[in-house]
């Protein structure tokens, strides 16, 4: 059983009021305005008032990467982990030259987030732990506060969110709406379909993994509403995550609502720990 901590002792000056002040500074035009260093700042000290409660998780993945060239499966393990440092550029949750593992926790999720289209030559390969990762879950405080479904379903993390959520009477009224304004407003940016905001939203993956220590994040997904991304730190994926299958497809027509038929051309019957793909 998980235990948990849920006081956060509030910043002298930066309370429920100030905090809504700088979220609206981030979620406006000036954003472009601000330097790193002041949007690091910004959002470490919003960040203070997220319920930082890692998970302890073990599960399969699984990702889409399109081919470099269409039929031609891919040899080596190297070529299904995450980008090498100088390919990487800006994304949701990394900065320029610095890569991270994005999965998903269903190859629908998956196929979504790739944008597969009818045509497309891709891989799906489905990945396991090899040690319980410590994941921080993104957007669950306000989902319970909305009585929705949590993004990962954990018993006793939800009476944890519930016994915060439902006893208002017990914490400081404009504390707890920080809380809840600061998971509400992270889980909304990281969520977002464009890439206008990746500097924010960099910004808060760095923050949160930097304030917990932990493996990686999860947060909502953006192209399947209702599902998690996942977004693990390139260290924790080289120690922690290994690919145990990967296939060679092609994406029939898509129906929408994530109704897709893909044609499975070669499965891997193999991966070495040497990194070989046998097929």
């Amino acid at each position: 059983m998980n235990s948990f901590n849920l006081n956060i002792a509030p910043l002298p000056g930066f309370g429920l009021e100030v905090v809504h002040e700088q979220i609206q500074r981030l979620d406006s035009p000036e954003l472009e305005s601000i330097s790193d260093n002041e949007l690091s700042s910004m959002v470490r000290k919003i960040a203070h008032y997220h319920l930082a409660i890692p998970h302890g998780i073990n599960f399969k993945l699984w990702r889409v990467r399109h081919c470099d060239e269409p039929q031609i499966p891919f040899t080596k393990a190297e070529e299904l982990k995450y980008p090498p440092a100088s390919y990487t550029s800006l994304q949701r949750m990394n900065f320029e030259k610095k890569p991270v593992f994005y999965g998903a926790g269903h190859p629908s999720v998956a196929f979504a987030e790739c944008e597969v289209k009818e045509g497309d030559w891709f891989h799906l390969t489905q990945y396991e732990c090899t040690r319980n990762l410590s994941l921080l879950v993104v957007g669950d405080v306000n989902n319970i506060r909305n009585n929705k479904p949590m993004l990962i379903s954990n018993y006793s993390f939800n009476d944890a969110y519930k016994h915060l959520l439902n006893g208002v009477e017990q914490y400081d009224e404009d504390w707890f709406w920080t809380v809840s304004l600061v998971d509400a407003f992270f889980a909304d940016c990281l969520s977002r379909p464009d890439d206008h905001h990746y500097r924010l939203t960099a910004t808060i993956a760095n923050e949160l993994i930097l304030k917990t220590g932990c493996d990686g994040l999860a947060y909502p997904s953006v192209k399947h509403k209702g599902e998690a991304n996942f977004a693990i730190q390139a260290s924790s994926y080289d120690t922690g995550i290994i690919p145990i299958q990967t296939s060679l497809c092609m994406s029939g027509k898509h129906y929408g609502y994530e109704l897709r038929r893909v044609w499975y051309e070669r499965h891997s019957q193999s991966i070495d720990p040497s990194g070989d793909i046998h097929w």
